[in-house]
């Protein structure tokens, strides 16, 4: 699963990715392969069952996640694509007005 978010960084608003997956039992580490428009895959570990992307850009990403064990055997991998929109994003409708 993905989310995107906004943020501020240095006076200007950024964006992220925060993509997450369900925790696997006796996972040592789990990585995680994400590109955007395919482009190169970017690789990176982490021991948390998600992981933060900053300073992303508007695009379609493709993830991959593999669960390793403590003596680095790998799972399948799970696969997931998600649309970014950034700041393109139409904001969402007010909920209630009083006048």
């Amino acid at each position: 699963q993905a989310q995107e978010f906004l943020y501020e960084s240095n006076g200007q608003v950024a964006q992220k990715i925060i993509v997450s997956w369900q925790p696997v039992p006796q996972a040592f580490q789990y990585r995680l392969r994400y590109r955007v428009a395919n482009c190169n895959y970017t690789t990176v570990f982490t021991k948390a069952p998600e992981y933060e992307i900053i300073g992303t850009t508007n695009g379609t990403y493709q993830f991959e996640v593999t669960t390793e064990n403590y003596a680095r055997r790998g799972s399948n991998a799970a696969n997931d694509t998600f649309v970014a929109v950034g700041k393109t994003a139409p904001p969402a409708n007010i909920a209630s007005l009083n006048i």
